[in-house]
């Protein structure tokens, strides 16, 4: 089956659209950016999921949660781009973690388990 979603930026902020196959969770397509006032048609297929994310203007994960000093393990800029896909949807859940939760032992055990998975996740794909 076959789904077509349509993102709209009506909030004055860009929309960064990824498409994530639950096998294996790599991403099905290069993250799309959808630009503030615009629309864009992204269809989701084979069990694919759509990561939708609406972008801060100037905010990366570290600087929008200076309390959380992990998250600066997450950046992904400076990466080459193939490695930009893989690394950068783990640096969107983490700041979803530390936004949706109380600071913990566990969101803290979460945080380091992630970044232990983005870490496999990249060198995974400099073996292939």
């Amino acid at each position: 089956m076959t789904t077509e979603v349509i993102v709209k930026a009506n909030g004055g902020k860009a929309v960064e659209v990824f498409g994530v196959s639950p096998k294996g969770a790599t991403l099905t397509f290069a993250p799309s950016r959808v630009e503030p006032g615009e629309e864009c048609s992204f269809v989701a297929y084979d069990c694919q999921d759509l990561l939708i994310h609406e972008v801060q203007p100037g905010a990366d994960a570290a600087s929008a949660f200076p309390e959380e000093p992990i998250l600066k393990h997450f950046a992904w800029a400076h990466l080459p781009e193939r490695l930009q896909m893989i690394s950068r949807p783990f640096a969107l859940l983490a700041s979803r973690v530390v936004a949706t939760s109380a600071r913990s032992a566990e969101r803290s055990a979460c945080l380091r388990k992630l970044l232990e998975a983005k870490d496999c996740a990249v060198r995974a794909s400099l073996e292939g």
